[in-house]
This record gives C-alpha cells, structure tokens and sequence, in this order.
C-alpha cells in the first residue's frame, strides 16, 4: 500500500487562509525578498506559487507576475494579493505555459518533498525559461558532503516529507551556470543562468 502523501493540495486548500501566519517563522519572508532582489527585469513565473507571497514583492519591483499551484485555495488567496498578476492552477510536471516565455522562472520553499521528481520539474522551469532569463530556486541544496548531524536532520525531515535535493547538479547537467548562496543551515538561494554557447 502506497504511503499518502502529507502535503497534498486538498491540505493547502484547508489551511490557505491561515497559511502565512503559520508558516511565516518556518519559512522566512527576507529569503523571499532577497529572490525578488536578484529577479531581472521583465516577468516572473513563480512555480507553485503558494500564497503569492514572493509575486507581492515582484509585482511591487515593476515585473509582470504569474504563477501557478495545485490548490485552488492558495491561488484564491494569491489573487487577493496580487490581482494583477495571471495566476492558474497547474501541476509543476507539466507547466501550463510555452515555450521560453518568462525572463524568471522561481520556486520557493516548495522542492524539498520527497515524493517529488526534481529533474522533471526542473526540465519544465528549463523549458519555459527563455534562453537569456534565469532560474531562481529558494530550498534545502544537497551538500557535497554530509557530516553526522546533516545525516540526523536529514531523517527527522522526512517525517514532514522534506529531503535536500541537488538543484545544482541538475541544472549544470542542462546547460546552466549556478551560483549558490547559503542562507541558514536548510536553506540556499540558488541563482541560475543559462550557458551562452559561442
């Protein structure tokens, strides 16, 4: 019998109203801010957008904001931030968008799971990235190398369904140039932009 999965999207659509002052100590808003900060001009596509926390402050830097998440929840409360912004509800395995559209593809606290196949997603963040644009990504980054209370707090993630993931790796294998900036012990900004060839 296959384990449920926690965090699914009729969880986010019970606790959408109340998501933000829940989770506001776990997941730090000046992370976020600090995403917007390193956002180039143009528009932004936030994947699994949440509660349109990080689309506030993109759309208050002058980018044209869409976003999409599984909960029909999250999204109504991302509207009522940022009503200007093109919000769908849409699976990150299959980004409802074309081809090269966004100057910003970003997703922040939402990777980490483990039931999550990381290397589609990011094929798809890849796929709607124009060639010029960049990928953001605020979550737990894979260390080259884990010491013991790595090993320790890796496994009592896993309760909550939360692993690190090799972002970097990933990315580097698909023709980008990652730049890593730690933020707290769990958490790094990962700032990717695509190779240009000669």
């Amino acid at each position: 019998m296959a384990k449920k999965i926690i965090w699914d999207s009729n969880l986010y659509n019970k606790i959408a109203s109340i998501y933000d002052i829940v989770f506001s100590l776990f997941l730090p808003k000046k992370y976020r801010i600090k995403v917007v900060e390193s956002l180039i001009p143009g528009n932004v596509l936030d994947v699994a957008c949440g509660s349109g926390a990080l689309l506030l402050h993109a759309n208050k830097k002058g980018l044209k904001c869409y976003g999409i998440d599984l909960s029909k929840g999250m999204i109504k409360q991302a509207s009522k931030k940022v009503p200007e912004a093109e919000l769908r509800e849409g699976n990150y395995y299959k980004i409802p968008y074309d081809n090269g559209m966004f100057d910003n593809v970003v997703s922040t606290y939402a990777l980490g799971g483990t039931k999550i196949d990381i290397e589609k997603v990011l094929s798809e963040m890849i796929r709607v990235c124009k060639p010029n644009g960049q990928i953001i990504i605020l979550d737990w980054q894979k260390k080259l190398k884990e010491n013991l209370l790595d090993k320790v707090f890796i496994q009592i993630a896993r309760i909550t369904e939360d692993t690190p993931k090799d972002f970097i790796k990933i990315l580097s294998s698909n023709g980008f140039k990652p730049e890593c900036r730690k933020q707290s012990y769990t958490y790094s900004i990962i700032i990717a932009s695509k190779i240009n060839k000669k």
